[in-house]
């Protein structure tokens, strides 16, 4: 219903993709860096973050700082800026 809607109006869908990146992609590359792999490595902290700016995020403040963002133009990442 959708395409036949969009070839009435004339509209397109925007669709970026991204060479050598697909579902499967991404799911071999966070299933291999998982932590149930037994041979996974935490990474080193960073030196640049101090220490009283360690602080544990929540999804509920990950959610509201997401769902709070202005509807701009969006970058490469299809998030708004």
């Amino acid at each position: 219903m959708w395409k036949a809607l969009r070839q009435m109006t004339g509209r397109r869908q925007n669709v970026s993709a991204v060479d050598g990146v697909s579902a499967d992609s991404l799911n071999e590359h966070y299933a291999h860096i998982s932590t149930d792999d037994h041979q996974y490595v935490a990474p080193l902290r960073k030196y640049t973050v101090r220490e009283e700016a360690m602080e544990y995020i929540s999804e509920w403040r990950v959610f509201q700082s997401l769902d709070n963002l202005r509807p701009t133009a969006t970058g490469l990442d299809q998030l708004p800026a």
